[in-house]
């Protein structure tokens, strides 16, 4: 986000709606289960089996947001899905 926002105000772009565009809400975040959980890995990367695969054996590879593991609940991994964030 600060790259992004930098830029902007580099090149004199307009920032209304750039700083909020990471921004999501909570029904955007998902809940898997920690015993979905394969691999923790360096800088807070997590390998998961995907909890809704559209293939055998889908993956997710993410890195885990501090902000989300206050709001996680006992046994599930917060994980953002910016896809499920409705398009302005």
């Amino acid at each position: 986000m600060t790259n992004t926002v930098g830029k902007a105000r580099e090149f004199g772009v307009a920032l209304s709606g750039v700083e909020n565009v990471f921004e999501l809400p909570n029904d955007c975040k998902l809940e898997i289960p920690v015993k979905a959980l394969i691999d923790t890995l360096d800088e807070n990367y997590v390998l998961v089996a995907h909890p809704f695969p559209q293939i055998e054996g889908e993956m997710l590879l993410f890195q885990r947001d501090i902000e989300d593991q206050s709001q996680e609940q006992e046994g599930m991994i917060i994980c953002r899905d910016y896809s499920l964030r409705k398009r302005v």
